[in-house]
């Protein structure tokens, strides 16, 4: 799951670079810009944000004070794995899951949901709802709020992972020593 995080990741990274390319010749070379591109680009920013906390969870390149953890036994350091990601990581990956699922619901039901047109098709329905307050803006908010409760849970998964490898150790640790 975490690869297919990194490469979405990358692929969204080699896009942002192209349209913040893109508007900079715009706007120095032809004078104009489209607010679309800018949000666009934000979009992308905050899903590679999102995507790749997850896997660099799992790599363990997360910011952590190490003054104490790096000088720990294997024992220890699991010990501390296991109690803050019980009690930080999965209770705080909880409330952005609860809370973003909520603004993504609120966003998508926020504008212009009556009844269906049948005539719009899948696209038409999917950027239906919240769009920017800028004109000129993208529609469909909910998609890039999405990024939010996804993200959460991919730590959450990768918490639970954690979790197994500290229980894991503390197993080990015991049997070798008991």
């Amino acid at each position: 799951m975490n690869r297919l995080s990194i490469w979405l990741a990358s692929i969204a990274v080699i896009v942002m670079v192209i349209l913040t390319a893109e508007q900079v010749f715009a706007r120095y070379l032809f004078k104009a810009s489209s607010i679309a591109v800018q949000e666009l680009q934000w979009h992308l920013f905050g899903f590679v944000f999102l995507v790749s906390a997850a896997a660099t969870l799992e790599k363990n390149q997360h910011v952590r004070v190490d003054i104490f953890y790096g000088n720990f036994s294997h024992r220890r350091k699991a010990c501390v794995d296991l109690v803050g990601t019980l009690i930080f990581l999965m209770p705080s990956m909880a409330v952005l899951v609860w809370y973003g699922w909520t603004d993504v619901l609120a966003a998508r039901s926020y504008a212009n949901l009556g009844i269906v047109n049948s005539n719009e098709g899948l696209w038409g329905f999917l950027l239906r709802g919240e769009g920017s307050p800028n004109p000129g803006g993208l529609p469909a908010r909910w998609i890039v709020k999405s990024f939010l409760p996804l993200g959460a849970i991919l730590v959450m998964i990768q918490g639970v992972v954690i979790i197994g490898q500290a229980l894991k150790t503390l197993s080990r640790e015991k049997n070798s020593n008991g």
